[in-house]
C-alpha cells in the first residue's frame, strides 16, 4: 500500500477525535502517527521540510468533521496519447477521444 494512502487512511480513522480536539487546525501525519497540529497549512508544510520527511510519504490535512468536507471536483479539456487540443473540436469529440 502506498505510504499517502496509508496515511490518509489513518487520517479517516481519527478524523473524528482530530476536529474535537483541534478543529480548524491542520494536522502532520507521517508513518500512520500524527506528529504535529499546526495553524496553518504552510507552518504544517515547513515543520515536515524541517525534519526531513519525504514529500508523498507525509499527509497534512485540515482538521474538520465529515460532515463539513467539501468535495473538490477537477475538470479539464486536455486529450492525452499525445494528441493536442483543437478548440475547434466538440466536447463530445474529446470525451471520446479519452476512452
Amino acid at each position: 500500500m502506498d505510504a499517502l494512502v496509508r496515511q490518509h487512511k489513518y487520517f479517516k480513522e481519527h478524523q473524528q477525535e482530530f476536529a474535537e480536539e483541534h478543529h480548524g487546525e491542520c494536522v502532520l501525519i507521517y508513518k500512520q502517527k500524527e506528529r504535529g497540529f499546526f495553524a496553518s497549512h504552510a507552518d504544517a508544510y515547513f515543520e515536515a521540510l524541517k525534519r526531513k520527511y519525504i514529500e508523498g510519504e507525509f499527509l497534512i490535512s485540515e482538521c474538520i468533521r465529515p460532515e463539513e468536507e467539501t468535495p473538490i471536483i477537477f475538470h479539464s479539456r486536455l486529450v492525452h496519447r499525445g494528441v493536442s487540443h483543437a478548440p475547434y473540436r466538440s466536447e463530445q469529440q474529446n470525451l471520446l477521444d479519452c476512452g
